[in-house]
């Protein structure tokens, strides 16, 4: 089963025209930016001060332990009071 699907950039790119969208595109994606500089960062300093292959993984649990631990709390809070 193949279809021939012609798909324009114009008409791609229409979804990013509405100004509150195209705002949380590009805040996302700065936000982002700068998430992942900061997984960077922490890592290239836990590197350069331990050497330790086990300091770099325990920077790495501490940074996305709480995520983990309170994503189930925080979707329960969200479902019980919205």
């Amino acid at each position: 089963m193949s279809a021939d699907v012609k798909v324009s950039t114009r008409h791609a790119l229409r979804v990013l025209r509405p100004g509150p969208f195209r705002r949380y595109i590009i805040g996302s994606a700065i936000s982002d930016t700068g998430t992942w500089m900061q997984v960077m960062a922490q890592g290239y300093v836990m590197s350069t001060l331990t050497n330790k292959a086990i300091m770099l993984g325990m920077a790495n649990l501490a940074a996305g332990l709480p995520m983990l631990l309170l994503t189930m709390a925080g979707g329960s809070a969200a479902d019980r009071f919205d």
